[in-house]
């Protein structure tokens, strides 16, 4: 077994760190036909007597390619450790394989990182590359010209694809837009409790300029909950065609919600939009999930009648028992 001089200091810190390599966590992982180190010490690959072959980083332990093989009885790095090859019988002979570059993984951690990750999290999506880390930590502050240097050192290991000044504005542009995310949520949330506490017209206001604010396909699942109290708050002020957009964007952001379906069955009725509603309160019917079933039923036949059954009356007396005060 070839042992270059540049992965002997970690062995010889640890002289049970090959053996932690070539197990699972329950033991080792098989017969190895052949082992084999990186020309720059850094990864080791290993055929398994059952027809895997694995490849890890040497100094971190990571897995870094695990592949199906049959019969294997060489394995060896190619120069410049783009690829590896390998030997078998049955007709197996030689064949070259290239290892995968990281550029789709960056482009997934750089997806996330739009999607609320921690710094730890953002890091365990990116592989073990020095460089990486240093630039999406200058990027995310603003340092683009650190970024660009700091990926640099990335590109110039095997492996890494990628343009380094594009990568660091991608991070940046999306650390932006996460920041707006974060900020539209909160908004959101407060003009539902303002609507809770009985400012309605003021919590429409501020809902009615978030939503022009964010189309809805960049609008979030998670903010469903909220658009649904704003249009359930609001028709039961009376004021559903005024919240009726509120109540559209949390059905397409949860469609499978009853509750959802039945807060925006309120709206359209009062917006004279009958038929829908009708539809609305027969999936909350359907759904049985919820209380005062026999009310959606009651609210059918109404309007089947062509009759709104959302006067000004029905809903004072619907506010008083359960509970809800203020004035809009």
């Amino acid at each position: 077994m070839f042992e270059p001089k540049a992965g002997l200091p970690r062995l010889r810190r640890d002289p049970f760190h090959l053996a932690k390599l070539l197990s699972d966590g329950e033991g080792a992982l098989g017969p190895m036909v052949t082992l084999a180190f990186s020309s720059d010490g850094k990864r080791l690959g290993a055929a398994l007597g059952f027809g895997n072959i694995k490849v890890w980083d040497v100094y971190s332990g990571e897995p870094l390619e695990s592949a199906a093989a049959p019969r294997i009885n060489a394995f060896a790095f190619s120069p410049d450790l783009s690829s590896y090859v390998l030997g078998g019988d049955d007709g197996f002979g030689l064949r070259l394989f290239r290892f995968p570059p990281h550029t789709n993984i960056l482009s997934i951690a750089r997806q996330e990182i739009g999607d609320n990750l921690s710094a730890e999290q953002y890091y365990d999506a990116l592989p073990f590359v020095d460089g990486l880390r240093d630039g999406v930590e200058a990027a995310k502050s603003g340092n683009i010209d650190v970024a660009v240097k700091a990926f640099e050192r990335a590109v110039k290991q095997p492996g890494i694809h990628f343009d380094p000044r594009a990568e660091a504005l991608s991070v940046q542009r999306n650390t932006a837009k996460l920041a707006f995310k974060l900020a539209f949520r909160d908004d959101l949330s407060r003009a539902a409790e303002l609507m809770d506490k009985g400012s309605i017209d003021e919590g429409i206001r501020d809902a009615a300029r978030l939503a022009a604010l964010v189309p809805l396909p960049d609008d979030s699942q998670e903010s469903a909950n909220d658009w649904n109290e704003i249009c359930w708050m609001g028709s039961l002020w009376g004021k559903g065609r005024e919240v009726l957009f509120a109540g559209e964007r949390a059905v397409i952001l949860a469609p499978n919600e009853a509750n959802y379906r039945d807060s925006r069955g309120v709206a359209l009725a009062e917006a004279g939009d009958f038929q829908r509603a009708i539809k609305d309160f027969q999936a909350y019917v359907d759904a049985n999930v919820g209380p005062d079933i026999s009310k959606r039923v009651q609210w059918i036949n109404s309007l089947q009648k062509q009759e709104n059954p959302f006067s000004e009356e029905y809903l004072k007396q619907f506010r008083t028992d359960r509970g809800y005060t203020g004035a809009p």
